[in-house]
């Protein structure tokens, strides 16, 4: 995962592997049921919790609370809205009073309105510039490329890092992940293909407008999708992850757990999730 975005969000993709402006929550405001919360744990004892804090348009502030050993550190991203009801930009406060912040990413849209680029701390660019997403789009409105480009190499000059290109199938759903990356500049491209499993069921995360682009994750397949991923699969690789859901009576995950398999032994504690909503 390219080092710029939150380190926390390691988590959050874990876990779950925007809905974008136009997909199925909607181009502008929330679904009646959304998400408000959630938690994930892991083996090194590491809790964060999400929580999401809303505005008429959407989500206005996300507060993450990261407790490892009895210590409780906070951070919180601050999201700036425009006038068509999307994200403009976000601002990392450094206090759960703050209610402005170091501006860490700004989003570029096409006069189609299809989100462009992401760029991340414009303010305090490296040499050539600061890193950024470049998305490409399919007819229906789905993300089918991500080209990150990154301060790395000899000179930590801005090239291209890794692709990550997107199948998806009718329901909405990713079948199929490649990613590329470069370990030097320009250098020989390593490859990695993951396939996803769902179980037909809605993903928590689609119902937050823009959350993807909000999490500065705008390719996680998991914050992406119509459905739930079951599991996630490497190519070549005996690991691989498989999560079990337990459902509320709107038909939405009150719980996950994730499980790592090796040849099907589980490794370590399965890792636990839950979810909140506003109803």
């Amino acid at each position: 995962m390219p080092n710029i975005r939150p380190a926390a969000l390691a988590i959050v993709v874990l876990f779950a592997a925007c809905s974008k402006k136009g997909s199925d929550n909607g181009g502008s405001g929330q679904p009646s049921t959304y998400l408000t919360s959630f938690t994930s744990s892991a083996n090194n004892g590491v809790v964060v919790r999400t929580d999401l804090h809303y505005a008429s348009y959407g989500v206005d502030e996300v507060v993450i609370l990261t407790t490892d050993t009895g210590v409780t550190t906070y951070t919180a991203t601050l999201v700036a809205d425009d006038a068509e009801d999307r994200v403009s930009q976000l601002f990392a406060a450094t206090d759960s009073n703050a209610n402005t912040g170091t501006l860490i990413a700004q989003f570029v849209y096409a006069s189609s309105g299809r989100l462009q680029k992401i760029i991340y701390n414009p303010s305090s660019p490296g040499l050539g510039g600061s890193p950024y997403d470049s998305l490409v789009w399919n007819g229906a409105g789905e993300v089918t490329a991500d080209y990150y480009f990154m301060n790395y190499g000899p000179d930590d000059s801005l090239n291209l890092y890794s692709i990550n290109q997107l199948t998806w199938n009718s329901q909405k759903d990713v079948t199929q992940a490649l990613l590329t990356y470069y370990t030097t500049p320009g250098g020989t491209a390593s490859n990695i293909v993951t396939t996803y499993t769902y179980d037909g069921y809605g993903n928590p995360y689609n119902t937050v407008k823009d959350f993807a682009l909000i999490m500065q994750q705008p390719s996680a397949v998991g914050l992406l999708t119509g459905n739930n991923v079951t599991s996630a699969r490497l190519t070549g690789f005996s690991t691989y992850d498989s999560t079990l859901y337990q459902y509320n009576t709107s038909g939405l995950p009150a719980g996950a757990s994730l499980e790592i398999l090796n040849n099907g032994a589980l490794e370590g504690q399965p890792l636990p999730t839950t979810f909140q909503y506003n109803q």
